[in-house]
């Protein structure tokens, strides 16, 4: 991979490939796509897509990052969320929005916002000989599963040695 591989090349990439990213494992986006959507408070989402069916928005928020995704990159997509539901609050029957976060590696710091999971997609990309790829990091999710039945456990065990000790 090219040393000065950018956020925009890995925007153009997806975006140029539309009809066919999914073949990489880029999830498939909804029908309109915006690249540097502004939000309500003028912050830019990398790429933006939704449909609106029966009043009800189906939306994707996509951030990418040339690095890692880390902590940083989910407190901007959490703002782009909260503006995008400022921005649609009274406006639909329903919404469903989708945080997807694109990044060269993943920081498993982000398992502190495991109660976003149902909603929130990480992928990592490689970028080689082949062009690029996208990975689900399923493992993510299940890391972030083991360490917090982990935490769950020592609180546990703390709990009944101070009821003990007591």
């Amino acid at each position: 991979m090219q040393s000065n591989f950018l956020e925009k090349d890995l925007e153009d990439i997806i975006i140029d490939n539309i009809p066919n990213i999914y073949e990489r494992g880029f999830p498939k986006l909804y029908a309109n796509v915006i690249r540097q959507f502004h939000t309500i408070s003028n912050r830019r989402i990398d790429i933006f897509a939704f449909e609106i069916v029966n009043n009800i928005l189906y939306a994707q928020i996509i951030e990418l990052k040339k690095d890692s995704c880390g902590v940083d990159a989910m407190r901007q997509v959490i703002e782009y969320y909260d503006d995008i539901l400022i921005g649609v609050y009274k406006s639909y029957d329903d919404f469903f929005i989708d945080i997807i976060l694109v990044g060269k590696e993943i920081d498993y710091d982000l398992c502190r916002f495991n109660y976003l999971t149902p909603h929130l997609s990480l992928y990592q990309y490689k970028y080689d000989y082949d062009g690029i790829k996208f990975i689900k990091d399923g493992v993510y999710i299940e890391n972030c599963k083991n360490k917090n039945n982990a935490q769950n456990k020592e609180t546990e065990i703390s709990i009944r040695l101070n009821k003990q000790q007591q």
